[in-house]
């Protein structure tokens, strides 16, 4: 869900390309990844039949101001959509794969952010504040299940019956008995998380203000790039390596930088600016360069050849303080010396490379 539009993922959510415009707040895929749905107050309701590459309009639902979808993973015919009212929260039901919808009666007057089934009748929402609900009879009732004080709910995801995460305004948390039971695995007060997803039960992740990736389950999360600066509130992964993401004022991006990967460690602060030399040294094609930010910062790392002229962008966004190692692929250039720069703001560090082919 976002401003800026919908984007796609051909690599692990390294690089994001844009592929629609418009306000979207919710997509999700059939579990063969053929079929998406979307939906947004500024592209309506849409459908792909082609995997999220193309997506073609339908007056079916009506939405609102705020608008989620769902669907039921062993029975992918079954589609659930909710939307906000005046008074309460309004839920949908599709069985025919999104053609048509009817209303369902709810127990609750709680507007939900976000739901997810894992099957027909199993499902549960996240509220305003710092609530989540759980269902057992398709959507028709709901329970409060628990509060988190302290985060504000905005996704929530599950795999199967047991094992889900729910993903907040600084926090990820995860339970692997339904619900019942919550464990914190990531905290960070300058991150701001909107959505969540999971293809198995090592690899996710989450998206916010930038997004992050785990392939231990969420005991670790790693930071990738973004093109950007409206952030990304909701994200859809088909397998490890293939993937579609939503975000501010209706855009899609198409297209690739040579950035095979950005490491960050999360929890270390450290207090100055620091450029390190690049390893290996000379290298081909591939190097690694680490940086050192000590405050939320607009980070530019540029590429230069000898005359002074920009050859690559590597990342160009504002992301939190920490430690972050990109891994840096010079295919496309031909051998020589080239030169490396980061700007923070009021810092600028320039350090050499070598390219041999």
């Amino acid at each position: 869900m976002g401003t800026s539009g919908l984007y796609r993922s051909t690599n692990s959510g390294v690089n994001w390309f844009q592929i629609i415009s418009g306000r979207c707040d919710d997509i999700i895929f059939s579990p063969s990844g053929d079929t998406a749905y979307t939906v947004g107050s500024g592209v309506g309701y849409r459908i792909s039949i082609n995997g999220g590459e193309t997506f073609t309009s339908s007056a079916a639902l009506t939405l609102g101001t705020r608008n989620h979808i769902a669907i039921c993973k062993s029975s992918p015919n079954i589609l659930y959509f909710a939307r906000y009212s005046s008074s309460a929260i309004q839920v949908y039901k599709s069985t025919d794969y999104g053609t048509g919808w009817f209303k369902l009666a709810t127990n609750t007057e709680q507007n939900f952010r976000a739901i997810h089934f894992s099957d027909e009748n199993n499902g549960w929402a996240v509220g305003e504040g710092h609530i989540a609900f759980k269902t057992n009879d398709g959507g028709a009732s709901w329970r409060k299940i628990f509060e988190w004080p302290g985060a504000y709910f905005f996704d929530v995801f599950f795999l199967n019956p047991s094992v889900g995460w729910i993903v907040g305004d600084s926090v990820i948390i995860k339970t692997t008995n339904g619900g019942q039971d919550w464990v914190e695995q990531y905290v960070n007060s300058e991150d701001f998380f909107m959505a969540v997803h999971f293809v198995d039960e090592n690899y996710g992740w989450a998206s916010g203000k930038r997004i992050l990736n785990t392939t231990d389950g969420g005991n670790t999360w790693n930071a990738a790039p973004m093109l950007t600066p409206n952030g990304i509130t909701d994200l859809h992964f088909f397998n490890k390596d293939k993937g579609i993401a939503v975000g501010g004022f209706g855009t899609i991006l198409l297209g690739d930088y040579s950035v095979s990967g950005i490491d960050d460690n999360i929890t270390a602060i450290p207090n100055e600016f620091i450029l390190s030399q690049n390893y290996p040294n000379p290298f081909n094609p591939t190097t690694k360069i680490r940086f050192s930010i000590p405050q939320y910062s607009t980070v530019a790392l540029k590429i230069f050849d000898v005359l002074g002229r920009e050859v690559n962008t590597i990342i160009q966004e504002e992301i939190p303080a920490g430690e972050y190692e990109i891994e840096f692929n010079g295919k496309e250039l031909t051998s020589g010396i080239y030169f490396y720069r980061l700007s923070a703001g009021s810092y600028l560090e320039t350090r050499k490379m070598i390219l041999i082919k």
